[in-house]
């Protein structure tokens, strides 16, 4: 009678909780519509082609953005591109040596690219400490949001590729990869935990927005030192050939991704001035030599993994090696002073335009 009871007792607790739950993400999507004014946000995890972008939970700034769409639609935004009023519009995607002013006010390529290209529109999307994690991210947000859709996509992604080896479990190809950085065994309980996190994310907007806020609290917290989430391990050398596949698995959802709209995929191997010297300064400067330990590795197979893609994928993907192109012609005021191996000084920016510059017209790009 009393086993009876308490099963009883636990299945109200249970429908109780459900129903919580249920009221409590309703709530949810329903104050993320209030600002979003996106109906499909009550589709998310009903139709696996919507997901919730949250650009900003301060500013209440929530995105609901579509990873497919039918033919038709494509079609139909493939004719609007054809009306705009620029003859291309390149989407640039990257890290510091994108963003460009690390040497000052001294602009990017990008902007030299522009100056040169006053017919084009370039938008630069690049970001301080960006990588292939975030511009895929920027990218489906920019391609579903912006009135401006790109002709050709520039993702020059290299030197930051080793920040996912600092994210432990939680950066986005976990589940595909199946690997913890830092940590080459996967212990089950991190394997499940984030498989059952992404689970949640996929169909819960009120787990995405705990997630966020939990995120942004962490942040707070470690910024005024009351914890650190900073990992000091040793990174190994798997650690860097993950990292590379973790990019290459960027690389192709970025170019799915682009074929609605672009007519080219440019991957932008960026030049460097990548040196055993220059990674010397910087570890003296920066205390952190493991960070760099195998920047090396991790460049060479970056650009490999970049031209095994352009190889599958020639009618839409073109590969541009900086590196090997500027063999020989650097010079010394082309990169900042600080020790920097890929920030570039104006004199940089021009001379890497007009390498960029001479394979659009390769591709016979106009302008």
């Amino acid at each position: 009678m009393k086993f009876t009871s308490n099963v009883k007792s636990f299945f109200l607790y249970l429908v109780f909780f459900v129903l919580i739950l249920i009221l409590f993400e309703l709530f949810t999507r329903t104050f993320i519509f209030y600002y979003s004014k996106d109906i499909n946000i009550y589709k998310i995890g009903i139709d696996k082609k919507y997901v919730l972008d949250i650009e900003d939970l301060t500013e209440k700034k929530f995105n609901v953005i579509n990873l497919s769409k039918n033919d038709t639609e494509i079609q139909d935004n493939k004719k609007k591109t054809l009306s705009k009023e620029y003859s291309n519009v390149f989407y640039v995607f990257g890290g510091s040596s994108t963003y460009g002013n690390n040497c000052g006010p001294v602009g990017s390529w990008v902007d030299e690219l522009q100056l040169k290209m006053p017919n084009s529109l370039f938008l630069n999307f690049g970001v301080n400490g960006g990588d292939s994690d975030y511009s895929v991210h920027k990218l489906l947000k920019e391609i579903n949001s912006n009135k401006n859709k790109p002709d050709y996509i520039i993702w020059a992604n290299k030197f930051n590729e080793r920040n996912v080896i600092f994210k432990g479990s939680s950066y986005r190809n976990f589940n595909k990869l199946d690997y913890n950085f830092l940590d080459e065994k996967v212990n089950f309980f991190i394997s499940f935990s984030h498989s059952l996190s992404i689970s949640l994310r996929n169909y819960l907007v009120s787990y995405n927005l705990l997630e966020n806020t939990s995120k942004k609290v962490r942040k707070k917290f470690n910024n005024i030192g009351i914890i650190d989430i900073e990992k000091n391990e040793m990174a190994s050398k798997k650690d860097f050939e993950m990292a590379s596949k973790n990019y290459e698995i960027n690389t192709i959802d970025a170019i799915k991704f682009s074929k609605e709209y672009a007519k080219k995929f440019i991957i932008l191997h960026l030049n460097d001035s990548y040196n055993k010297n220059t990674i010397e300064k910087i570890n003296l400067k920066y205390s952190f030599s493991q960070t760099f330990k195998y920047d090396d590795l991790l460049i060479k197979l970056i650009a490999n993994k970049a031209q095994d893609i352009e190889n599958k994928n020639k009618d839409f993907v073109k590969f541009i090696d900086l590196d090997k192109e500027s063999i020989g012609l650097y010079e010394d005021d082309m990169f900042c002073e600080d020790g920097s191996y890929a920030h570039k000084t104006k004199k940089g920016n021009v001379f890497t335009s007009n390498l960029i510059l001479n394979n659009f017209k390769d591709m016979k790009i106009n302008y």
